[in-house]
C-alpha cells in the first residue's frame, strides 16, 4: 500500500508492504463502497475520520485480565509495535522506516545519498508481526474453549 505525503504525519510518502493478515481482515468487511474499505459514515465519498469516537468505543473493550486499560492512546499501538520489534532484534532503522520516521541514525548527507526504502525488510518484519498476532488470536481462542 502506498501513502502519499499528504496522508502521512511527516509529509513523506511511504510504501507499506501489507502482511497476509492485513490483507485478509479487510476482505471480511462487507463492501459498501467502491473507493474506501472504511468510508465515512455520512459522506461515502470520504474515508473514515471518526478516530475519537472509534477510540472511545474501543476504550471499554481494551483490557488486561478483565481490567480496563486507562489513559492509553492510539499512538500506544505504534509504540507497542516498535518495542516488540526491537525485542525481536529488528534493526532500528527498519523499525523507523516501518513507522515512517525520519531515520535518526542518518545524517543530512545520509538522507540525501541513501535512498533505499527497505521494502524487503519491512515486508519480512511486518509478516513476522502478523504471524505473531495470528498466534495470539489462536491462543486466546484456545484459552476461551478450554475455559
Amino acid at each position: 500500500m502506498e501513502l502519499s505525503g499528504d496522508r502521512t504525519k511527516n509529509e513523506e510518502p511511504t510504501l507499506i508492504p501489507l502482511s497476509t493478515l492485513a490483507v485478509s481482515v479487510p476482505q471480511t468487511v462487507p463492501k459498501t463502497n467502491d473507493t474506501f474499505v472504511f468510508p465515512a459514515r455520512v459522506n461515502k465519498k470520504s474515508h473514515f475520520s471518526g478516530y475519537a469516537k472509534g477510540k472511545k468505543a474501543l476504550d471499554g473493550k481494551v483490557n488486561t485480565d478483565g481490567v480496563a486499560l486507562e489513559n492509553w492512546t492510539l499512538h500506544d499501538l505504534r509504540r507497542t509495535l516498535a518495542t516488540n520489534l526491537g525485542r525481536r532484534q529488528v534493526l532500528p532503522h527498519v523499525i523507523e522506516h516501518i513507522l515512517n520516521h525520519k531515520a535518526a541514525s542518518l545524517t543530512d548527507i545520509g538522507e540525501i545519498y541513501n535512498l533505499y526504502s527497505n521494502v524487503k525488510e519491512k515486508r519480512e518484519v511486518l509478516q513476522m508481526w502478523s504471524n505473531h498476532i495470528e498466534w495470539l488470536i489462536k491462543q486466546a481462542a484456545d484459552d476461551a474453549l478450554a475455559a
